[in-house]
């Protein structure tokens, strides 16, 4: 019998730690992005375990280079001897045609230099069909990290928790999931909330539902919903007034984005949904969502055309790439986003 996806995702963060030799490809995708991000940070470990320094590391975006750069720098011996690291960003927007050179230099990789592809596919799927595909699975490393559904998430929050000294009662695991949702990004972020709240302490703290309502209730901010409420009405004004709240309170621009492209996703989601005849429960199943919230996530469908909500996805794509790589502040970027989603 296959593996589910999730366990599949174990065994493969699971091989990085056993393995003390990288592989010369690997290609991470898929719609998980704290997953993804968690790869990311093993196969840096396993392939610079000495640390990321200007001759042994280099990052491109697959829709801003010429493939042939990307090889040229696997083929580049890193100074002083060692490995190095080639990563290449957005593999999903590359094409069959676009991927052959990439295809022949892996009939004989450079034996120092590990290139790893990353693509989120929320909004693209890539392509598993290619030569370069197929390739890569034969002699490096392969592995989709597909979002989790409700009912597969609890085994992460345990796992999450008990790294915290937390142990969280039933209640509170259902109470924390039907209130901050499905996305292992903010579940971790409510985990820490609560650490904090909670103090250093002897042994393991429990959390109970109660505690998780004082505490976390607000993770899954009101503000978030306010500013979703006003992006999907397309009021600029209120979304503008809404978002500099926000960033006066001091909440971070990548916390911020992150929670937009998760109701655009979800609404994207219970879009398609909608368009297939589901009914509430189906929709609330196919989004991974709790039911109580899906006739909320059918009226913000209902006003977004399907164009303008793939448009929207990308723009918080490029914005979250942006905002961990660009020297522009998170309030001009957001604003971007905004006007763009807002306006586009």
């Amino acid at each position: 019998m296959a593996k589910k996806g999730s366990d599949q995702a174990r065994e493969f963060f699971r091989s990085l730690k056993r393995s003390d030799k990288p592989k010369p490809i690997y290609i991470v995708f898929g719609e998980e992005t704290f997953l993804l991000d968690l790869a990311m940070k093993e196969l840096v470990q396993l392939v610079l375990p000495g640390g990321i320094n200007d001759f042994n590391y280099d990052v491109f975006y697959a829709r801003e280079v010429d493939v042939h750069k990307v090889i040229s720098a696997c083929e580049t011996l890193a100074l002083f001897g060692g490995q190095r690291l080639v990563i290449l960003k957005d593999i999903q927007w590359m094409s069959a045609s676009d991927l052959k050179p990439l295809t022949t230099y892996l009939d004989n990789p450079s034996p120092s230099t590990t290139l790893v592809c990353h693509g989120v596919t929320a909004t693209r799927a890539l392509t598993k069909t290619t030569g370069f595909y197929r390739k890569a699975k034969k002699v490096g490393g392969v592995q989709e990290f597909k979002a989790l559904r409700e009912w597969e998430v609890g085994r992460f929050l345990r796992g999450q928790a008990s790294k915290r000294q937390l142990n969280l009662t039933h209640e509170a695991e259902e109470a924390l999931i039907g209130s901050v949702g499905t996305d292992l990004a903010t579940l971790d972020m409510a985990l820490e909330k609560l650490d904090l709240y909670l103090g250093a302490g002897e042994g393991v703290r429990e959390v109970t539902e109660d505690m998780l309502q004082e505490v976390v209730a607000a993770t899954r901010s009101h503000e978030i919903f306010e500013l979703t409420e006003a992006i999907a009405s397309q009021n600029l004004a209120r979304s503008m007034s809404l978002l500099d709240a926000m960033l006066e309170q001091g909440q971070r621009g990548v916390g911020i984005n992150l929670m937009v492209a998760r109701q655009m996703r979800q609404i994207w989601q219970v879009q398609v949904a909608m368009s297939k005849g589901m009914g509430k429960s189906d929709i609330a199943r196919a989004a991974g969502m709790n039911p109580y919230f899906v006739d909320r996530y059918r009226g913000y469908a209902r006003r977004f055309k399907a164009s303008k909500l793939r448009s929207a996805l990308a723009h918080t794509l490029k914005t979250d790439r942006l905002l961990k790589s660009s020297r522009l502040s998170d309030r001009v970027l957001l604003e971007q986003l905004v006007i763009a989603v807002c306006t586009g």
